[in-house]
């Protein structure tokens, strides 16, 4: 532990904390100088705590428990994961301490403990500023060259027109529909052999823009429709398309009414009127309506929605007709007419604008009173809290007083809760050493007992081996012994017949 004592103190100095020559180890920490050495620590941790923690302990007891409870929290904060209080600080203990501070030095940043020894010569500089750019860099989002913006992109010295250019969409021709079999047949071969795709179109610098364009729009136009149906196609009990040919005899009704009411006025301000202009009429009229019938009757409620069906509507030019007599002043009639026709459309979508406009300035005017609201309610109770230090003002000594009671009340509380938390602290901590102390010698004891195990292991392998060398030689000693008596049963008789041939 001395090694480390000694690479603890001196990173601590390293930080500031100024550690007394003759402490070497930090069992020797008074409480005043482990509150320097965390508050050191944290603050080159985490700069933002420079002006929430003290650097030394206070006289008074209670500020002393404020003191060590801020410092356990802003431990926690930083990462720590042990048991901590403000009687770490206050009551040291070694182990404790010792962990705690082996924490905070590691989690220093790194150069920090160096960065006095460092030189501020022009090579640091440099590397300190390539890694500054390189780590801007690294932050910015990656963009294609054609979706990079002036602010976004970092032009070079040799800057190249073509590579920025403007937003500019041209209109496209494409197959919408994805059911083909409804389509006539030369607009499938016009689609199949003549229609050029999208890239032949366009240009190449708004290829991608005029994509995104016709995308949006056919998007919107989805959008608008499944709308307006859920909201009015859905109530006429209608299927698709016969909502959409309703909407389109509708607004040749109305284009009808409107011619007619423009004959009969300038009939009536002309004083006369011959029959053939009513046949021209009712020409015109036909040739308008083309072969397409006029819808059922419609209800009550369609005649309320009469007016809302104009999203569809366009100025469609008349046909041309041949006319008899007066052909040049109907003439004149007719463009007057479509060009009314033409004011009232954008009349129309002027005022759908202008509702929408109308629509988001109230929900803006609606949350911009929600947030007043809120603001009113903090600032009532702002107000409250303020009439209440007002009414105490007349009684302020009083009432300084019985704060003060009150103070000295909650700091003799804590206190006493402190001495009874200490009560029952101190036999927990002996408790827990002792058990440290039974664990170690158990510990050492299992030790003990596994090395005798594991002699025995190996005695008990010695023995094995002995014991096979010995059979081996016993089993060598008895076929030895039965050579010897079949050699000596062999040999009796041979020793007999030499004798007695001699």
């Amino acid at each position: 532990m001395e090694e480390v004592d000694k690479i603890l103190i001196r990173a601590l100095k390293q930080v500031g904390t100024e550690v007394p020559e003759e402490v070497d180890s930090v069992k020797l920490f008074s409480s005043e100088l482990v509150v320097q050495a965390v508050v050191s620590c944290l603050r080159v941790i985490d700069p933002g705590l420079d002006h929430g923690l003290p650097s030394s302990l206070p006289p008074g007891m209670s500020a002393r428990f404020r003191v060590g409870m801020s410092l356990a929290q802003a431990c926690q904060d930083v990462g720590y994961k042990g048991e901590l209080g403000y009687q770490t600080f206050l009551y040291s203990s070694e182990p404790e301490i010792r962990s705690l501070l082996m924490f905070l030095v590691e989690k220093l940043p790194r150069g920090s403990n160096e960065s006095s020894d460092q030189s501020s010569g022009k090579s640091v500089l440099l590397h300190k500023d390539i890694a500054a750019a390189l780590k801007a860099e690294l932050h910015v989002p990656w963009l294609p060259r054609t979706c990079r913006l002036p602010r976004t992109c970092r032009l070079p010295r040799t800057y190249d027109p073509d590579v920025l250019h403007h937003f500019h969409s041209q209109p496209l021709s494409l197959p919408h529909s994805p059911d083909r079999t409804g389509l006539c047949k030369e607009l499938l071969e016009y689609q199949r052999d003549l229609l050029p795709p999208v890239t032949s179109q366009t240009s190449q610098t708004s290829v991608l823009a005029s994509v995104l364009e016709q995308h949006t729009s056919h998007c919107c136009q989805t959008q608008d429709w499944n709308s307006e149906w859920n909201s009015q196609g859905l109530l006429s009990r209608l299927s698709p398309e016969e909502y959409r040919l309703r909407k389109r005899a509708r607004l040749r009704q109305r284009l009808d009414e409107q011619v007619r009411s423009a004959v009969a006025a300038d009939g009536s301000s002309n004083g006369s009127s011959d029959g053939s202009s009513g046949l021209e009429l009712s020409e015109l009229l036909r040739s308008f309506r083309g072969s397409e019938q006029l819808p059922q009757k419609s209800s009550h409620f369609s005649h309320t929605q009469k007016f809302t069906f104009t999203q569809e509507a366009s100025p469609l030019p008349f046909p041309p007709v041949a006319l008899g007599g007066g052909q040049q002043q109907q003439q004149e009639e007719l463009r007057a007419l479509q060009q009314q026709l033409q004011q009232l459309c954008t009349g129309v979508e002027q005022l759908t604008v202008e509702l929408k406009h109308r629509s988001l300035t109230a929900a803006q005017v609606s949350n911009d009173i929600n947030k007043r609201e809120r603001e009113n309610e903090e600032k009532q109770h702002q107000i409250q809290v303020k009439k209440k230090t007002i009414d105490l003002l007349p009684e302020t000594d009083k009432n300084l007083l019985q704060m003060q009671e009150q103070v000295d009340t909650s700091a003799r509380r804590v206190l006493s809760l402190a001495t009874q938390w200490e009560k029952h602290r101190t036999p927990l901590i002996e408790e827990k050493r002792r058990l440290k102390e039974l664990c170690r010698v158990q510990d050492m004891e299992s030790s003990g007992k596994l090395s005798e195990i594991r002699s025995l292991h190996e005695k008990i392998s010695v023995c094995s081996e002995e014991a096979k060398k010995k059979e081996q030689t016993y089993k060598q000693l008895v076929l030895c012994q039965v050579l010897c008596q079949v050699l000596c049963q062999v040999l009796c008789p041979l020793s007999g017949s030499l004798s007695g041939s001699l």
